[in-house]
């Protein structure tokens, strides 16, 4: 099951993002996924990250491999509770999962209601004040409303590779979810000039 289709929440985020505060919420923009030495020495209170999945580690409809799991696991090392959050509930993706010491949240609506986040605050017992999330997507990688995490790390999206996406029609998709990101993503670089660029 995938819950990448248009939502209100997403409408509403976009309308944010375009008129609204938005932008303002994100902490950082980096150009990679943050090195969790780097995340530990300027912040050593979070003890949480939240990672989207589909354009944040991987090629979005990409498969999962044990090289992506070998590096969340340098997260581990260092004492980070790690969360996986993404639209995409794909069976075969929970499955993989299921024997890593890593959590895949599923819940009742998709990013970026308000109310999904909570959900997974709320089962996984995480401190918001304490935690990190990041993702590729700025319209559905935080919460609704006024900023929820300590941090809010918006990168750059990771484009799709077609070898490693196993039908064209998702591999079409991919591209027209990363063109769509990088487009917001640029609204939000504009509005919100003093946007960290650096961990």
């Amino acid at each position: 099951m995938n819950k990448e289709h248009l939502t209100i929440d997403k409408f509403k985020s976009l309308l944010g993002i375009i008129f609204g505060e938005r932008p303002f919420i994100f902490t950082h923009y980096l150009q990679t996924v943050p090195l969790p030495q780097a995340i530990r020495q300027k912040y050593p209170d979070i003890n949480t990250i939240i990672f989207d999945i589909d354009g944040t580690l991987i090629t979005p409809y990409a498969r999962l491999h044990q090289e992506d799991l070998n590096r969340l696991s340098e997260y581990l090392k260092l004492d980070f509770k790690v969360l996986l959050f993404s639209n995409n509930l794909d069976i075969e993706r929970q499955r993989f999962f299921r024997d890593t010491p890593f959590k895949y949240a599923v819940t009742d609506k998709p990013k970026p209601s308000r109310a999904a986040f909570m959900q997974v605050i709320n089962e996984y017992q995480i401190n918001p004040e304490k935690t990190a999330m990041i993702g590729n997507f700025p319209i559905t990688d935080m919460p609704l409303g006024a900023r929820l995490f300590k941090l809010n790390v918006l990168i750059k999206s990771v484009p799709p590779i077609k070898k490693n996406i196993n039908s064209f029609k998702k591999w079409f998709l991919a591209w027209i979810y990363h063109v769509i990101s990088i487009t917001v993503t640029a609204i939000v670089l504009i509005r919100n000039r003093k946007i960290n660029k650096k961990l």
